[in-house]
């Protein structure tokens, strides 16, 4: 008998069909390699936090896989009807539809390829229009009150949006206005945190928060010309405000694709560097969120990219007979540290990798380095090896590489370049728990709700559990990061950076955590994999 798995894909290759034109051949897929077996300690945890042995987290992960896969083609072709798609408690897939022309076209192919069907109320599409609706609110908030925003996020499940705000926002002033009655809010508590922001509530306000200025000044904003630097896929966006505002912010766009915010200088200008993922016509819109009694505006510009088709990353080939690391080989999950201004900080590795060139690269979070602004420079900040076993890092040995590219605005991590003197200890793609056996990554993955993922840091060693929403905005401090799933594993201070998987393939990078391991509301957040290698051309994980 065939497996869950085998059967699945043969049910997928026939919905596929249904979702091309007539005249496309298929591909016929590859035999499945086998899965490499799992550490015992990866393993143990399986069992602990999800219940599942590690033939069905192995199964469940693949699952959400082929359901990503499919859900893209079924966004593309039914744009008005799909509504998410996720795995249930059970991990049973999931796609949810809405009323509209093409609904019953977008049913049958989804009841082709062996998924159940949710009936839902409203679509992505109108999900995407109504979070953009509330985050423009937000961002137009005085600072003391958006700083009570935890963060948002679209509920596939309950097909709504979700506003998750700090537990003391009612008592701070923070009320939702009539036009936003869609939203659904949830209390978030005042937990520990790696990155201000992330679930943590920082001291109690003394003084009456600031209201929004009743008759603010009329703005206007025009981007400049939209142009990519000679032979290369990076565009520069410049927005220019009128007048200034200096701190203020400006939300770019590309469609409903969020690309991040950046601080207006004191010349009213605002820029931010695009790397776009395909060629054809994009729609670029710049939202400033108003500032010091100067109203906000929006503005738009059509730009046509014909530079992608020779910088997109290749799938790495998986890989399913390692070698077995050396004994002085750094892992993903291994701690390291870092120092600034005498403060010392304590992270942990991601996934290795290699740049364009084939230099060694290790990913990790943005946050971890605390001088982000001289990252690549000669002033960048260095990883230190951690001497012994020492989690509080009081002892720093060998240089390990410096920060050769850090982004924490809009996303949140950081490529550290390793030393060529230690590069041979990077050369591997294995993930390992503090004293475990490794496992190795065959693949990069997207997230999706319900997908079983297991993560490794250097505080809490190997914690699974379930991702709870994707494309997830979170405030952290002074930035955003957007398009973050949030997971409900346990983490920690120190597991910042370290690898998150699904199945053996890498999934994202710890970027936040509630601190509130051991309760039903621990959480935690992660940047997807590939969104930073998609903004990385030539940057590649290691599968071998």
């Amino acid at each position: 008998m065939r497996s869950t798995r085998a059967r699945r894909a043969a049910m997928i290759g026939t919905a596929a069909l249904l979702l091309v034109a007539p005249c496309v051949a298929l591909a016929q897929a590859e035999p499945a390699a086998p899965a490499p077996a799992l550490p015992a300690d990866m393993v143990a945890a399986i069992q602990r936090d999800l219940g599942l042995s590690p033939e069905q987290y192995l199964d469940r992960a693949e699952t959400g896989q082929v359901l990503v896969r499919f859900a893209e083609t079924l966004r593309g072709k039914f744009p008005t009807a799909y509504a998410g798609a996720w795995l249930d408690a059970a991990g049973t897939p999931l796609v949810g539809l809405a009323d509209g022309p093409d609904k019953a076209a977008a049913r049958s192919a989804v009841e082709a390829a062996g998924y159940k069907v949710k009936d839902q109320s409203r679509s992505e599409r109108v999900l995407s229009d109504l979070l953009g609706q509330l985050d423009t609110w937000i961002q137009q908030l005085p600072a003391p009150l958006a700083g009570l925003v935890n963060g948002t996020a679209i509920d596939p499940v309950n097909n709504d949006i979700a506003l998750e705000v700090k537990d003391t926002a009612g008592g701070q002033g923070l009320q939702l206005p009539d036009f936003l009655n869609f939203v659904r809010v949830a209390k978030g508590p005042a937990g520990s945190s790696e990155v201000p922001g992330f679930g943590s509530s920082g001291p109690p306000a003394t003084t009456e928060p600031t209201k929004p200025t009743t008759n603010p000044v009329a703005s206007t904003i025009t981007l400049d010309p939209i142009t990519a630097a000679p032979d290369s896929n990076e565009y520069t966006l410049t927005a220019k405000i009128t007048p200034a505002a200096a701190g203020g912010t400006v939300e770019f766009k590309d469609g409903n694709d969020v690309l991040g915010s950046t601080k207006v200088e004191a010349d009213g200008t605002a820029t931010r560097i695009w790397n776009p993922g395909t060629d054809g016509k994009h729609t670029i819109t710049a939202t400033f969120s108003g500032r010091d009694g100067v109203a906000g505006s929006t503005t738009t510009q059509e730009v046509t990219v014909t530079t992608v088709a020779g910088t997109t990353t290749p799938t790495p080939t998986p890989t399913t007979k390692p070698k077995p690391p050396a004994a002085n080989a750094v892992l993903g999950g291994d701690i390291y540290g870092s120092e600034y201004e005498g403060r010392k900080n304590i992270c942990s590795f991601s996934f290795n990798a290699t740049d364009g060139s084939g230099h060694a690269m290790n990913i990790t979070a943005g946050h971890c380095d605390k001088d982000p602004l001289e990252a690549g420079t000669l002033y960048a900040s260095n990883a230190f090896e951690i001497v012994g076993d020492d989690r509080f890092g009081d002892r720093f040995g060998d240089r390990f590489g410096t920060f050769d590219k850090t982004v924490h605005d809009g996303m949140d991590y950081a490529v550290i370049k390793i030393d060529d003197s230690v590069a041979k200890r990077f050369e591997n793609n294995f993930v390992r728990a503090r004293g475990s056996d490794p496992v190795p990554i065959t693949g990069t993955a997207d997230p999706v709700v319900g997908a079983p993922v297991c993560k490794s840091g250097s505080t809490t060693d190997f914690t699974c559990g379930k991702v709870t929403a994707i494309n997830q905005g979170i405030a952290t401090g002074s930035s955003k990061v957007y398009k973050s799933f949030a997971t409900n594993y346990c983490g920690l201070p120190g597991d910042s950076g370290g690898p998150i998987v699904t199945g053996t393939k890498a999934l994202g990078i710890s970027v936040g955590t509630n601190g509130r391991c051991g309760t039903p509301d621990q959480k935690n957040w992660g940047q997807p994999i590939n969104a930073i290698l998609k903004a990385n051309p030539g940057l590649k994980i290691r599968t071998n």
